[in-house]
């Protein structure tokens, strides 16, 4: 198993794990379950203390590409890159905003026969299982994404694949990450031969696509 590296900040001094610590987060972030992660990590803690290495397992990395900053899960950028995103369109809008945005565009925008699939039991169960086995992380940064900022998307276009409830097809991206994709798999589907493409492009080859197109987007606006 590779281990992460963590660190815990202690009276503004940043401290690396103990190893029995690091046992218990290399654990709980594969079971999830704080009491059989600290009884592998040799001890049996109170519940306060529990708690604690619990949230301190919470973490992710920074937001921002080739950042590796660790910072706690409920936020999305290290406080170096969060003044830089300050202005973010997207982070200035509400939840209650965005799910609102997101409703308006299933009921105007989306395909209706897509529309249906991405609201049927099937979908959402299979959904539910890709986002815990890749445990909320992108496919594309590798970093732990909130539930809102989450989707599930098809590898190969889901009107391309064969079987669209495919798990071998499905990865967990961000907003940011599928706008950049479903632009380029517009732009690729528009070319002679395009769908064709589209069937053959693998995780690896789009994880490389839209690093890039997130690099050249990150550039052109000056970040």
């Amino acid at each position: 198993m590779v281990s992460v590296f963590l660190f815990k900040e202690v009276s503004g001094i940043t401290q690396k794990l103990t190893q029995k610590q690091q046992r218990f987060v290399d654990e709980y972030i594969i079971s999830g379950n704080a009491t059989q992660s600290y009884k592998a990590a040799g001890s049996i803690p109170s519940t306060d203390i529990r708690k604690e290495m619990a949230d301190m397992a919470k973490v992710h990395q920074c937001g921002e590409i080739r950042c590796h900053r660790i910072i706690p899960f409920d936020q999305r950028y290290c406080n170096v890159h969060a003044k830089l995103h300050a202005h973010d369109a997207y982070h200035n809008v509400s939840h209650k905003q965005r799910l609102e945005s997101y409703k308006i565009y299933n009921r105007e925008h989306r395909d209706q026969t897509a529309n249906a699939f991405y609201h049927s039991k099937e979908w959402q169960r299979v959904r539910a299982y890709v986002v815990n086995r890749d445990m909320y992380a992108s496919g594309v940064s590798g970093i732990t994404l909130t539930d809102h900022d989450l989707i599930v998307d098809h590898v190969v276009p889901r009107r391309l694949c064969k079987d669209p409830l495919d798990t071998d097809n499905l990865w967990c991206l961000s907003r940011r990450e599928h706008l950049a994709k479903t632009k380029m798999e517009k732009h690729i589907a528009d070319k002679p031969n395009g769908d064709n493409v589209l069937k053959h492009l693998n995780r690896q080859k789009w994880s490389v696509y839209i690093d890039r197109q997130l690099t050249r987007e990150k550039h052109r606006d000056g970040r």
